[in-house]
């Protein structure tokens, strides 16, 4: 990853000394730079909890919402199960999405070759597979991201498995 041109950090540097009052924009390549976009798409939102909805939105069990979030599709779900959790909306099998708005579903399908996932984003069935040469195993989870209900907010974090607990950073926040 290319870092941002010294310049331009420099110059945001020079912010952190300023009185607040005084900044009232950034330099407009703060916000036009690939680099500087990189950057903060690495260091921040892709290691930091996300607020993607608010709980009321999936209040029900099989309740659901799609939002795109870094350039990949999820879909938000109160599972089955009653776990709140952030899913890959795109399906294992011909990456194609599952679906789309919001709802309630007992299961997702994806509208291609129907493919069926639980709530917990497990593979339920994969018609016309059997006997298939594709291995089965391979396409059981469609990606499942933590998703917490806190303060009546839904967080996430774009890492899979994350050993941060999301109440105590934001609780310190």
């Amino acid at each position: 990853m290319d870092s941002p041109p010294n310049e331009l950090m420099s110059t945001l540097s020079e912010y952190l000394s300023l009185d607040p009052l005084s900044c009232y924009s950034l330099p407009p390549e703060a916000y036009t730079d690939l680099a500087l976009y990189t950057l903060e798409l690495d260091a921040i939102f892709r290691k930091e909890w996300l607020c993607v909805g608010r709980a009321e939105y999936i209040p029900t069990r099989g309740d659901y919402y799609c939002i795109d979030i870094l350039d990949e599709s999820l879909l938000v779900v109160h599972g089955q199960d009653g776990v709140i959790r952030a899913l890959s909306n795109i399906c294992r099998h011909r990456f194609m999405p599952v679906v789309q708005g919001s709802g309630n579903t007992k299961r997702f399908v994806c509208p291609y070759h129907a493919w069926t996932y639980e709530t917990d984003g497990s593979l339920y069935a994969a018609p016309f597979m059997k006997g298939s040469s594709v291995p089965f195993v391979a396409c059981q989870a469609t990606g499942s991201k933590p998703g917490v209900d806190f303060c009546l907010l839904i967080w996430m974090m774009m890492r899979r498995h994350s050993s941060i607990k999301c109440r105590q950073q934001i609780s310190a926040s």
